[in-house]
């Protein structure tokens, strides 16, 4: 009887454990378009910044958006990074870049899943692509 309580509590514990190192949150769940004033996304390469108007999708890719452990070996990567602006409806201003496997918000990098970084990458490169009032950067 005592090894079969000792098993259960042991299994227990590696339940807990696995639920607490494995729980992503969602920084944007509750973000709706009203709470976005502004919005402009900086593509890389080609190094263009593009406003964002339909802020209803861009507020509901957010909500989506997985993060887990902070990570900042994202400086270790090579490839296309997004960068969302978004000047709130109080005044305050973040910056979200979606670099998968990473997001970076404010400049804090966060592990994430794959795919709701990738629909925000997907989405600038809609943006980029209508060519809508694209200016570079030099």
């Amino acid at each position: 009887m005592k090894k079969r309580a000792a098993w259960a509590f042991a299994l227990a514990c590696i339940l807990g454990l696995a639920g607490c190192s494995g729980a992503g949150t969602k920084p944007y769940q509750d973000l709706t378009a009203a709470d976005i004033a502004s919005a402009t996304v900086f593509v890389q390469p080609p190094d263009q910044t593009l406003p964002v108007e339909d802020t209803d999708r861009l507020a509901a890719l957010l909500q989506d958006v997985v993060i887990y452990e902070e990570d900042n070996s994202y400086t270790e990567y090579a490839g296309q990074a997004v960068t969302f602006q978004l000047t709130m409806s109080d005044g305050t201003q973040t910056d979200v870049t979606a670099y998968s496997p990473f997001l970076i918000i404010d400049g804090t990098g966060y592990r994430t899943e794959h795919d709701p970084c990738e629909a925000l990458n997907r989405y600038a490169n809609e943006l980029l692509d209508s060519g809508d009032s694209a200016v570079v950067l030099e």
